[in-house]
């Protein structure tokens, strides 16, 4: 078997070629990541909530977690397919422990509703990957 030759392997029904690179590709490759503002897709400072009341807004939510400091523009409420509040909302937090700490507020009330605050990463704030959080461990 040729090590500098393609690969090819079937990870969860994904085809995914794999070729050697040099460090000046390495690079780019992270260069263009990071212009895309992927480069700390990885951040777990981040939790997902469910059970948001309808009408929170981005401040309400960054309001309830008083204590913690969430992140310059850090809330982002999804929306359902008809155009509406979801009920779910990733937060990013200025630090990991920031975000330990909101997590704790699992089970807590928020207008009445009990929220559901799970751990999450950035990369789940990106609406393109809330397609894929089955397979991103999404509960």
């Amino acid at each position: 078997h040729d090590p500098t030759a393609p690969r090819n392997h079937d990870r969860h029904r994904r085809y995914v070629e794999i070729f050697k690179s040099n460090e000046g590709e390495v690079e780019k490759a992270k260069a263009d990541v990071a212009a895309k503002g992927q480069g700390d897709a990885a951040y777990a400072g981040v939790v997902r909530i469910r059970g948001l009341p309808w009408s929170a807004s981005a401040k309400d939510v960054s309001d309830w977690f008083e204590g913690c400091t969430v992140a310059e523009n850090g809330v982002h409420l999804t929306m359902a397919r008809n155009g509406r509040p979801s009920g779910e909302a990733y937060v990013v937090f200025a630090t990991v422990e920031d975000a330990e700490l909101a997590a704790k507020k699992d089970k807590e009330k928020m207008g009445g509703r009990w929220l559901d605050i799970f751990p999450a990463t950035k990369v789940c704030c990106h609406p393109s990957a809330r397609k894929l959080e089955p397979a991103l461990g999404r509960r």
